[in-house]
């Protein structure tokens, strides 16, 4: 059974997840929707849901949101494989060009080393494999992660050379190695 935590501990999961058949969820529930359900059925679900939260594949266009994102409590964004980043990015622009503040969760098949760049890009959540886990993506979270770039989860931290400003390149040495 896969374990829940948020960048600091263990949580609950509240939520219900809508598997073609409205008949398991509840009036009242927190119900967690693909996309597509909940574009064709909007005021239905906003009736009978008591939270609404909106579940992504990789191949789903966060942008889809965007009329609803004031709505919704929470994005999940599953991951088919490790080895696919898209959800990284999902994560990414849902923070950073659609102005999403609610939390995103990372579902699926996501390694506990990943968790602290999943952190960067903007989720809140992660749903791992196990307990074992669970307690090494925390022990990770724990520890700051070195960054040039400013991201979702706060300023760089490492100074970039010349006080953050780029110098002006110099003409290439003949060798192509390029002095800054």
């Amino acid at each position: 059974m896969p374990t829940l935590i948020d960048t600091r501990s263990r949580i609950a999961d509240t939520w219900s997840r809508y598997d073609g058949s409205a008949n398991g969820l509840e009036p009242g529930a927190d119900c967690l929707l693909p996309i597509e359900e909940y574009a064709e059925r909007t005021q239905v679900w906003r009736g009978h849901a008591r939270r609404i939260g909106i579940a992504l594949s990789a191949t789903d266009d966060p942008a889809r949101l965007a009329p609803w994102l004031a709505d919704l409590a929470l994005v999940v964004v599953d991951f088919a494989a490790f080895t696919d980043g898209r959800g990284f990015s999902q994560a990414r622009l849902l923070r950073s060009r659609l102005d999403y503040r609610g939390p995103i969760r990372a579902s699926g098949t996501i390694l506990p080393d990943q968790v602290p760049m999943l952190h960067r890009c903007g989720f809140t959540e992660f749903e791992l494999a196990s307990a074992t886990d669970a307690q090494t993506a925390l022990r990770l979270l724990a520890q700051p992660l070195p960054s040039y770039q400013r991201a979702s989860d706060g300023p760089a931290v490492i100074p970039m050379p010349g006080n953050g400003r780029l110098r002006a390149l110099s003409a290439a040495p003949s060798r192509g190695a390029v002095r800054v």
